[in-house]
């Protein structure tokens, strides 16, 4: 898992294990942690978050965490004070509801008539198909003012969120740009929760620029294998990983 002396970030899998990740790698400023899961057909995850530091009592400041899937926002709340886990079960709906993540095969779009309005040099498609197949979550500081359970409040929080309950769907024209790209995440059906008091929250950020970005890739058990070969003759950087995998 991308884990520091401050955030510790663990995707699950649907027996609420954490799932082996390979091919770790940080930047040179340490600020964005990338590595490589496998993605399975219609195997469901869930993502827990925990914060090291009191940064409240450490900073006078909080952490909120935003969540984006696919290239598209589909949570955010702020992080707990005592260093409690966050688990983010699934895509937050209004009515206190959430839609469970599941790995879905990739799929392209039937509509004929809107490829014809896609190109492959068409920088929208370019920027979801660069974020497809990839979960990020970014922690930002934030100066909090408390706020309770105010329920107008939830309107605010839900603000960016994307609405739609459906999968990304990949224009024919971009197959070719997609060929490593095996699985996008599709949702299951509504589950009532209630939501921790934290998600109720107002807050001004304190840099342009999150303090931290944790980027999983995740592909399937045949691409893994592709990329490892591309990874063992670049500095070995497959030994960054946290499970090992089968070479055929």
């Amino acid at each position: 898992m991308p884990k520091t002396n401050v955030f510790s970030v663990y995707i699950k899998n649907q027996n609420g294990k954490p799932m082996p990740e390979y091919c770790k790698n940080v930047s040179l400023e340490g600020r964005y942690i990338s590595s490589y899961i496998e993605s399975r057909d219609f195997s469901r995850y869930t993502i827990d978050i925990k914060s090291h530091v009191n940064w409240n009592e450490e900073y006078n400041v909080s952490i909120e965490v935003l969540l984006y899937i696919d290239g598209s926002l589909q949570y955010k709340g702020v992080l707990s004070h005592d260093g409690q886990i966050q688990t983010i079960l699934g895509k937050e709906m209004e009515n206190d509801e959430y839609l469970p993540f599941f790995f879905t095969p990739k799929v392209f779009s039937n509509n004929d008539e809107d490829d014809d309005e896609v190109s492959v040099d068409d920088p929208k498609w370019k920027e979801k198909i660069h974020y497809a197949g990839s979960i990020r979550v970014e922690f930002w500081e934030i100066i909090e003012r408390q706020s309770g359970k105010e329920k107008p409040l939830r309107k605010k929080m839900m603000e960016g969120i994307n609405t739609s309950g459906e999968p990304l769907q990949i224009p024919k024209v971009m197959e070719k740009q997609t060929t490593l790209i095996t699985h996008v995440t599709g949702f299951g059906e509504p589950v009532k929760y209630t939501p921790p008091d934290s998600e109720y929250y107002k807050g001004k950020r304190v840099n342009n620029i999150p303090y931290m970005v944790c980027i999983f890739k995740y592909r399937s058990l045949d691409v893994l294998q592709k990329i490892y070969l591309k990874f063992k003759n670049e500095e070995n950087k497959w030994r960054n990983s946290t499970g090992k995998i089968n070479i055929f």
